[in-house]
């Protein structure tokens, strides 16, 4: 269910207000309706073998002058220059985690679930669970006959009051590396509802950046969760494999945490 916030045009920003527009259209064209939107695309994560080489290089580097605890005007400048690196330590190619305080600071998905899950060898399952762990190297994999039209991922959200999702992040496909993304189907078209209600149909580009969809504000329909449905409309054929994948879905929003 949509809500407007209490005080909708305090301490607004342009995201903010497009986020109100897109709401503002979604109200206007009916419960039925579903809105098409386009993504904004992101940066392209480094999860090449050179990138994640040097990055391994990198993160050696720093975790043995961490280990030193050597009061900081004993160490070289080089030595400095490392440590004051945190945040690529603490952000390796392949994580889609924000780096310090974010939404995620008070939300977190409780229950992840799917229609199918490719079940790969003996014990190895490409369920919901890999959709929302923050890796690009894992990734949801619907098991269905065919290419994955109709298959579905749903994800239970705790929100606190005055809390809402405004934006979709999709990393599309199987992003773990180039040809692992090929070789796999993408998603196309995929439909969203909130609290069982019709919100919009992505459409999401077939690329593995990450792709951000501002989806108005949406919030719980009773007591304290939101639950989302994402449900596959069209698919990007794969080179190899009829399976289609979605590396990761974070979400970000708005509110006091």
């Amino acid at each position: 269910m949509l809500h407007w916030p209490q005080r909708p045009f305090r301490r607004i920003g342009a995201w903010q207000r497009a986020c109100l527009v897109v709401l503002a259209c979604t109200m206007a064209a009916g419960a039925h309706a579903q809105m098409r939107l386009q993504p904004t695309l992101g940066q392209r994560n480094p999860i090449d073998p050179d990138s994640l080489h040097a990055f391994e290089r990198f993160a050696e580097a720093y975790d043995a002058v961490e280990a030193l605890e050597f009061p900081w005007d004993s160490l070289e400048r080089a030595q400095q220059d490392l440590i004051l690196q945190e945040k690529r330590r603490a952000t390796p190619p392949w994580s889609t985690e924000p780096f310090g305080c974010s939404f995620y600071c008070a939300v977190s998905p409780e229950r992840l679930s799917s229609s199918s899950a490719l079940r790969e060898g003996g014990s190895l399952v490409h369920d919901a669970n890999r959709v929302h762990d923050f890796d690009l190297r894992t990734a949801w994999v619907e098991g269905a006959e065919g290419d994955g039209i109709g298959e579905s991922l749903s994800m239970r959200i705790p929100l606190n009051r005055g809390m809402f999702v405004t934006r979709i992040l999709i990393h599309n496909g199987y992003a773990k590396d180039a040809k692992t993304w090929q070789d796999n189907g993408r998603v196309k078209a995929l439909a969203i509802h909130a609290n069982g209600r019709p919100v919009a149909v992505l459409e999401l580009l077939d690329d593995p950046r990450e792709q951000a969809f501002a989806v108005g504000m949406l919030g719980p329909a009773s007591g304290s969760f939101l639950d989302l449905e994402f449900k596959i409309l069209e698919v990007y054929p794969g080179a190899r494999f009829p399976d289609t994948a979605i590396s990761e879905i974070n979400v970000d929003g708005i509110g006091d945490h």
